[in-house]
């Protein structure tokens, strides 16, 4: 590959079709027409393949105990695809039967087209192969029959709805942006003894799975174990935990316990796309033996980050040096050279304005009211000295509510506290992200330009170079004390980090404190078996933050309890011997698990200190918890003690309910 490429893995498919035509046919059951733009190369890649591309329904309408069901082939009309379908609410304890047809409303996005190659379907023994290399994880037990296909098993679980949702609250779950993130928080698992799915009747249960370079394609048919609804692609990377959704409807005159579905797996299209740069597209290296793409990006920047416009009078909190680029538009200007040439050397041609910023308020409102000569669409870029204060952050959300800019780049988080940002920087930077404004941060002490990039709900700055990798791989958070480490507790949680590396196909990143001691001796780890690491670096006496890392977010000391809230990205926490502070973090990880915050899952407090389990006192407090009724049960099955890297992949296999086998 391109050493200027960057590497993701989908399923061939459209974007979203809507609903073009709607007809009531009675209660809790709607007549649809579908539309679809089909991109040249999705047609291309279906010639001669139509029979096999699948209509996948949205997860969220699933989700809320609705079905679309095609009742006509696809209908193909230039680079449109048309189909008529019936939706129909099937889960009778949800709401969404009482107001259907008003929910189904024209240009509502329903789902996309996918096509299910039979050339990159596994085989059986594939299957087999790939299941014993660990490149997925599926639902334990394991079963697989002679054409390939996977039985997939639901917990014993039901999802809930609450009961009050009325007509406003199922609209704006189906049509928001954040739709899918309020569903999250309202559906809640009720564990029970078995699935018991009467006739005419649906439920919303779950599993365990982990995919990450394939795709699976549910059955749908009708079964007598219950038929899943339309929702049947789970796709590479985003398929990834213990709450992977599946809907089940009964449709015949009988009981039906504990349903399941068949699967099949097809291998997912390796998409390599080039890689970004600060001003654009990633070109090749002009100067012979030069592949640091990264390296180049830096340069260009410093060039307009230190050149003498830009550097009028010494930065102080009140003097904030401030920029406009103005040249960035348009895509052949981005792919064949940075702009930044001409104006480091002060040229002029592709400043705007640079103009250092004053002394009050009121002129530093005036010194950005600059931004307002910009025309709308102009998509300029803007650069700062310091991350924007109030002032500023509103005049910059104004720019970028019309286009006048698109990237914001900062050289340094703050003027009081280096490179940590605050609390309230946090939320402007979830008010760019909103507005559609690129942050990048200028940041000299890794020397790497880094974009600001959502994962989920949590904005982390991640060098350009690895920002495919760091959207998908599967984060480990690993706490411990500033301490090190005694050496044979450090030999231990190396060969932890490599069975879970091998677990899980090598798909994994580690997400730690940034401090010294363990969490220092984790992140070398990651670095001596190549693996992804990150920080979540807090304003304290004895942190330091690293070079090494690939991915990382800064928090001034005031907002340590917020600071714990980015560690929501991982799937697993870790805990190794530790301290107070991880003491705390433990119990904010319990109570964010025991709310919904975060995914329950395995929890390890992995280590021993002069022979002693070092977490043995507390695994004790959490049963008598646990036993009073004073928490909940799964203290007692989902949080292991050891210091053995078996025990804790054995532990892992079982909590999680997947197929492990001797590999491990």
């Amino acid at each position: 590959m391109n050493p200027l490429e960057t590497t993701r893995y989908e399923a061939p498919q459209t974007e979203d079709g809507t609903v073009v035509r709607t007809e009531k046919v009675a209660d809790g059951v709607v007549k649809v027409g579908l539309s679809f733009e089909l991109p040249d190369s999705f047609r291309q890649r279906c010639d001669g393949l139509w029979p096999h591309v699948r209509f996948v329904m949205r997860s969220r309408i699933a989700r809320l105990g609705i079905d679309i069901r095609p009742v006509a082939p696809l209908s193909l009309e230039n680079r449109t695809a048309h189909l008529e379908a019936t939706v129909e609410a099937v889960v009778q304890a949800y709401p969404a039967k009482r107001f259907l047809s008003e929910l189904i409303v024209r240009g509502m996005p329903v789902g996309r087209l996918v096509l299910c190659d039979p050339g990159k379907r596994l085989t059986g023994d594939a299957v087999f192969q790939a299941t014993t290399h660990h490149l997925f994880q599926l639902p334990a037990p394991i079963s697989i029959d002679a054409e390939g296909n996977v039985t997939i098993r639901p917990h014993r679980c039901l999802y809930e709805l609450p009961g009050d949702l009325g007509q406003e609250e199922i609209f704006g779950i189906l049509t928001r942006d954040d739709g899918k993130l309020i569903l999250d928080r309202l559906q809640l698992r009720k564990d029970v003894d078995a699935i018991v799915l009467m006739p005419g009747d649906g439920v919303i249960t779950s599993c365990t799975m982990f995919l990450h370079s394939h795709f699976v394609l549910l059955d749908a048919r009708s079964s007598s174990h219950g038929q899943h609804l339309g929702a049947v692609i789970l796709d590479p990377v985003t398929t990834r935990g213990t709450r992977v959704f599946l809907e089940f409807a009964n449709r015949s005159n009988q009981v039906i316990v504990n349903p399941d579905v068949l699967a099949s797996i097809y291998q997912a299209d390796e998409i390599h796309t080039p890689q970004r740069c600060w001003y654009g597209m990633c070109v090749p290296p002009t100067t012979p033996g030069d592949t640091a793409a990264s390296s180049g990006d830096f340069h260009s920047l410093s060039k307009l980050f230190h050149s003498a416009p830009f550097n009028q009078g010494q930065p102080s909190y009140e003097n904030r040096p401030f920029a406009v680029i103005n040249d960035l538009e348009g895509a052949p200007l981005l792919q064949s050279r940075p702009p930044a040439a001409n104006a480091a050397e002060g040229a002029g041609a592709n400043v705007l304005s640079l103009r250092t910023s004053v002394k009050d308020r009121q002129r530093v409102s005036e010194n950005f009211k600059l931004l307002q000569g910009l025309a709308p669409a102009n998509d300029a870029t803007v650069l700062v000295e310091y991350f924007p204060n109030h002032i500023e952050h509103l005049q910059l959300c104004l720019a970028a509510q019309d286009n006048r800019i698109n990237k914001l780049i900062f050289r340094k988080a703050s003027f009081e506290h280096g490179p940590f940002l605050s609390a309230r920087d946090h939320g402007r930077l979830a008010d760019y992200d909103a507005f559609g404004l690129e942050v990048i941060w200028f940041n000299e002490l890794f020397e790497e330009p880094a974009l600001h990039v959502y994962r989920g709900q949590r904005g982390f700055f991640v060098p350009f170079r690895n920002v495919e990798a760091f959207m998908s791989k599967l984060v480990f958070a690993i706490y411990g004390s500033t301490l090190s480490l005694p050496m044979e507790q450090f030999r231990s949680l190396q060969v932890l980090i490599q069975r879970l590396q091998e677990l899980f196909a090598g798909q994994i990143a580690l997400l730690t404190g940034g401090g010294p001691g363990a969490m220092k001796q984790a992140a070398e780890i990651a670095d001596e078996l190549g693996m992804m690491a990150g920080s979540n670096y807090l304003e304290v006496v004895d942190q330091n933050m690293q070079k090494s890392v690939q991915f990382y977010q800064t928090f001034q000391g005031t907002a340590r309890h917020f600071r714990q809230r980015w560690f929501d990205i991982a799937s697993f926490h870790i805990f190794c011997i530790g301290g107070v502070g991880t003491m705390e973090e433990i119990g904010l990880t319990l109570t964010d698990m025991k709310l919904g915050v975060i995914e329950r899952g395995p929890l390890v407090f992995f280590g021993s200190l002069n022979s002693t389990h070092y977490w043995s006192d507390l695994k004790r407090q959490m049963d008598v918890i646990a036993g009073s009724h004073r928490g909940p049960a799964w203290l007692e099955t989902n949080v292991l003690i050891t210091d053995d890297p078996d025990e804790v992949i054995a532990f892992y296999a079982r909590v999680l309910e997947i197929g492990v086998n001797a590999r491990a």
